[in-house]
């Protein structure tokens, strides 16, 4: 059974905690008819009177069974919120249980503004989670148990934009904003990283239409765009910072701006739920929340992080490798092995270049000193030519059931490369010869595309060496 002291109690429990608790939640306990306590409880950190402070405690208690009363609780928790910084709570030790239930109620926003949280991101998170929606919203208590945010700084990307025009009927809006469509009376801009969840635009507010290239678009609202984007003219010419102001600019015309603002990011589990500026966002395979200048939330990939932001430390670049390593390892290695791979296997291609690369880090430290012709340094060569990408390629191409055929050589070096089996089959990747290494890369690379599309050779029964003909020849 909740307690009336509850609500109030948890305003103080909230400042004293540094947000830990959330206050409603303390407010109620373990209830039942959670709706009309959600609704109470938002109604509650509204509340500026007398009148809607009861209002809200009524509609808080209509969701419950029947509450104690608890003076001494109500009392202690708005003395020690009062200790801890809320002014609009000084002064209540002699005030009965009545009027400290009141004023403890009406000082819900200004108590999370002491504990340094957001009064409409805590009590609609919890609400939320109570309607079974459990959408995180910005400064919850929910976005720190993902841990502590990693900061970057943003390169100096230059990307266009446009101030979008919010006047006229609807066809006249979509007709002046490029790449802008409607939706049950609503307008967005499409999400090219999930199409499910396209970007809402605020017409009430100044809203920056982002044109990242193609087909890539989003929303910016003014306030962040003001403190981000500066003049891209001016700092090409002499490196100054002019902030570009979006009430400013004229409707209908697109500005070239360039990205100097701060921003951090968080790992959270896939399918997290999150209230953005623009609407709500869920996070796909290979996405964090990002925060711009202002700290407001948005869903992102790690290859945008990678590619738009730098200064992230190494602790930073291991949390998003968490989250996608392929990108990671594509940021990090640009011409590596991993980028010698079709995309579409370099997810499973992954585990196999780092298990290479530790392997080839054991054997540098072995090999340190005494490199033996025969076995070190042909292998160092055959690394340098690119061997190990044959290496790797070919065990990935083990795992998706493909053994690749040499034949056989007498003198120092790789054996040549004649085919591959697939299926219960044999197929020839060329007639008259053995593939060396550098086209033996070339071939390879042909099998993943060949399996891919489907288009495979026409099998053979066998591989023969020719010695006339000088060869190796299949039939």
């Amino acid at each position: 059974m909740a307690s009336v002291a509850g609500i109030a109690a948890g305003i103080g429990l909230t400042v004293l905690t540094g947000g830990a608790i959330i206050p409603a939640m303390v407010a109620v306990g373990a209830v039942s008819g959670g709706a009309m306590i959600a609704k109470g409880a938002v109604q509650a950190s509204k509340a500026t009177t007398d009148g809607e402070a009861k209002a809200a405690w009524e509609g808080i208690g209509t969701g419950t069974s029947v509450l104690g009363l608890s003076a001494v609780g109500v009392k202690g928790a708005n003395k020690a919120a009062a200790k801890a910084g809320v002014k609009s709570l000084q002064g209540l030790e002699n005030e009965s249980w009545g009027v400290n239930l009141v004023e403890g109620i009406k000082a819900l926003p200004e108590s999370f503004k002491v504990s340094g949280l957001n009064t409409k991101g805590n009590v609609l998170t919890w609400a939320s989670t109570i309607k079974g929606d459990k959408v995180i919203y910005a400064n919850s208590n929910k976005m720190r148990t993902f841990g502590p945010q990693e900061g970057y700084m943003s390169k100096a990307n230059d990307v266009q934009a446009y101030r979008f025009n919010p006047n006229g009927t609807e066809e006249e809006i979509l007709a002046n904003n490029p790449g802008v469509f409607a939706k049950d009376g609503k307008f967005y801009v499409p999400n090219k990283w999930n199409p499910q969840e396209p970007y809402l635009i605020d017409p009430s507010k100044e809203q920056m239409i982002m044109l990242y290239g193609g087909d890539d678009m989003a929303v910016c609202d003014g306030g962040v765009f003001k403190a981000s984007y500066v003049n891209t003219a001016k700092f090409k010419e002499n490196g100054a910072l002019d902030y570009v102001e979006p009430s400013a600019q004229n409707y209908g015309e697109v500005l070239s701006v360039t990205k100097q603002a701060p921003g951090s990011f968080q790992v959270a589990p896939e399918g997290t739920k999150i209230m953005t500026l623009e609407g709500q966002r869920t996070l796909k395979a290979g996405e964090v929340i990002a925060y711009d200048a202002q700290g407001n939330p948005y869903a992102t990939p790690v290859k945008n992080i990678l590619k738009r932001n730098t200064g992230l430390s190494a602790n930073a670049m291991s949390k998003l490798s968490e989250v996608d390593p392929v990108a990671v390892e594509l940021h990090t290695h640009p011409d590596g092995i991993l980028s010698k791979i079709p995309a579409q296997y370099q997810k499973e291609a992954m585990p196999i270049i780092l298990e290479e690369r530790k392997a080839w880090a054991a054997l540098q430290e072995a090999s340190e000193g005494s490199l033996n012709d025969r076995i070190g340094g042909l292998k160092f060569r055959l690394e340098l030519q690119g061997g190990r990408e044959v290496v790797v390629k070919n065990k990935l191409l083990n795992k998706m059931g493909v053994k690749l055929i040499y034949g056989y050589n007498d003198y120092n070096g790789p054996d040549p490369l004649l085919g591959f089996a697939y299926q219960g089959k044999m197929y020839p990747l060329s007639s008259g010869h053995g593939l060396c290494l550098g086209e033996a890369q070339n071939a390879i690379n042909g099998i993943f595309d060949k399996i891919a599309s489907g288009n495979l050779p026409q099998p053979v029964t066998e591989f023969y060496v020719d010695i006339t003909q000088n060869g190796y020849y299949f039939k």
